[in-house]
């Protein structure tokens, strides 16, 4: 088993938050794909079992040897066979029911051989001979004897008698000639010959393309898959372009702006979802006597749709404080290391499981991140820890969600990526009494220390803990990613509180208002000195450096175990 199958982003809940907690919700292409996945329910036909038994059968007449009775699925996969060449319907149904009614009889054999099918054919021919001289001689009004024996038919049935003698006439000649020439005469209709059309069979499934029959998906069957994914922001433009228009709403939310804006807080939204969610802002409207909708209108049936209606809980001042300082932490961290991310929405309303959240999406869709990048998204996730250490001086329970989504960051980063934490530039500077390089294996100590204490070790995907090597440099990422963080928090401590305020002020903020809210905080990234004590949170006493560990040994002294500078 290859152990890098398993490094996949784990999404939680059913908003896919990073973090089983809820409150770090980021767009990407992974994000996409479980997003849809979740609502790509196995679809339940309407209608009665004998229904299914009818549509089955005419199904496979109109396509023979395809089965039938297909239900209508979802349009995640579109499945294409082309360079087919069939015969018309028509001319397929006769031959096929005909050779199948007479196999279900047993009226006659499939084939004859050379003398027996010349005897047959020649009867069959006289036959015809006979019937087609009969209905000429009637026509003309003469008689022949055995006319006398069969009632008198209407001019029209004496013409198709006389048609299908010479239909019958023609077989029996091309079956004697068969005979004579092949020695053999086949006793089935010939199948249809094909038309020199194009024929395309499409076909669509709710499933993955390696769940269904190799021999169906195999080139020259249908062997050209084509996915539909979840529409990108610039496809939710045109797809709010469609649907705004056919609802009354208020002009401004035509602006280029305006437009750009709900395309980029609908992340991950399907078609028929933004179309839900326009039927149920003009709902809104009338509901309060107004004839169109306008964007708090739409803001809140977004809301509804993702999260369903807030949960009615009045928090205690001190936890609302405490929940906006959070998700303050998280927005203010990636506003400032994570550049290629946007934030789209601030809320500390109970919405399910989570007190509230931060929602940021992808400016640009990626496949793939470098570490500097991988790190980045690192500091947002602790950035929430980092503030309650920055306020309070320790960290509330709420932040179990994100060890739990940084530690497995942390470990796919180190067991799945070959990545490790890249050298720190200490700019000369050293610890009292010690030089760089004493100084240097300090820190990292420092950083180990504290990603060992963040570590959640029930989180999913957590191997790179069974290394020794590979858990210190998962330890020593988490440890630094929190100290950055802190360190923001510290510089910047004013405006993050500036925008904790703001969000207990409206609860939740969306958008463009959330952008500027952080672009007008001018939010500065601090130089860190590692040898500055002021840097390091106070949230832990450091383990010893190996020669105090020697001295101990060696002279029976100390100060104590953990107890040092």
């Amino acid at each position: 088993m290859n152990p890098l199958d398993d490094f996949t982003p784990k999404f939680y809940g059913p908003f896919g938050a990073l973090n089983p907690s809820g409150d770090v919700i980021v767009e990407s292409a992974a994000w996409r794909e479980y997003m849809f996945a979740i609502r790509a329910d196995e679809p339940r036909a309407p209608y009665p079992g004998w229904y299914g038994h009818l549509a089955r059968i005419v199904n496979q007449g109109i396509f023979p040897g395809m089965g039938g009775g297909g239900q209508l699925a979802l349009n995640q996969l579109l499945v294409v066979m082309d360079g087919v060449d069939n015969p018309p319907f028509l001319k397929r149904f006769r031959t096929n029911r005909v050779n199948t009614f007479l196999d279900a009889i047993y009226i006659l054999p499939r084939r004859l051989g050379k003398r027996a099918g010349r005897v047959f054919c020649l009867l069959v021919g006289l036959g015809a001979s006979f019937m087609l001289l009969e209905q000429i001689v009637g026509l003309s009004g003469g008689s022949v004897p055995v006319r006398a024996l069969v009632p008198r038919h209407s001019t029209n049935w004496t013409v198709f008698l006389a048609l299908l003698s010479v239909w019958t006439l023609w077989g029996a000649i091309k079956g004697f000639r068969s005979a004579h020439e092949t020695g053999t005469v086949s006793l089935r209709l010939r199948q249809a010959s094909a038309t020199g059309n194009q024929i395309y069979f499409i076909g669509a499934t709710n499933v993955p393309v390696g769940n269904l029959d190799p021999a169906l998906t195999r080139p020259g069957r249908m062997g050209r898959h084509v996915v539909f994914r979840t529409p990108t922001k610039e496809d939710r433009k045109d797809i709010f372009d469609l649907y705004l228009g056919k609802v009354a709403h208020n002009p401004e939310l035509d602006s280029p702006q305006r437009r750009d804006e709900i395309a980029r807080i609908t992340n991950g939204y399907s078609p028929a979802e933004i179309d839900q969610i326009c039927s149920m802002a003009l709902t809104a409207a009338h509901h309060s006597g107004r004839a169109y909708f306008e964007w708090d209108d739409l803001v809140e049936a977004m809301t509804v749709n993702e999260s369903g209606t807030a949960v009615n809980v009045n928090f205690i001042e001190e936890d609302v404080r405490a929940t906006a300082i959070h998700e303050a932490g998280h927005a203010a961290s990636a506003h400032v290391y994570r550049p290629e991310v946007e934030s789209s929405r601030l809320s500390i309303r109970m919405r399910g499981r989570s007190g509230g959240h931060h929602q940021s999406f992808e400016k640009e869709e990626r496949f793939g991140k470098f570490q500097s990048m991988m790190f980045g998204e690192m500091i947002h996730g602790v950035g929430a820890m980092a503030a309650e250490l920055a306020f309070y001086g320790e960290n509330s329970n709420g932040v179990g969600g994100d060890m739990a989504q940084t530690t497995w960051l942390a470990s796919t980063m180190v067991g799945g990526s070959g990545m490790s934490p890249l050298p720190i530039d200490l700019h000369g500077k050293t610890f009292p009494d010690e030089d760089e390089e004493q100084s240097y294996q300090r820190v990292l100590r420092r950083f180990e220390d504290i990603g060992l204490r963040m570590m959640n070790r029930t989180a999913a995907g957590f191997d790179a803990g069974a290394d020794p090597r590979k858990r210190a440099y998962a330890a020593q990422f988490l440890g630094q990613a929190l100290v950055t963080a802190y360190n923001l928090v510290i510089a910047n401590k004013d405006k993050v509180q500036a925008v904790a305020e703001a969000v207990i002020d409206k609860k939740e903020i969306f958008g463009d208002e959330l952008v500027l809210l952080l672009d007008e905080q001018h939010f500065v990234k601090p130089e860190i000195d590692w040898t500055n004590e002021e840097t390091w949170p106070k949230l832990m006493n450091w383990s010893r450096d190996p020669r105090e560990m020697r001295l101990l040994t060696e002279g029976g002294e100390g100060d104590g175990p953990g107890r040092h500078h």
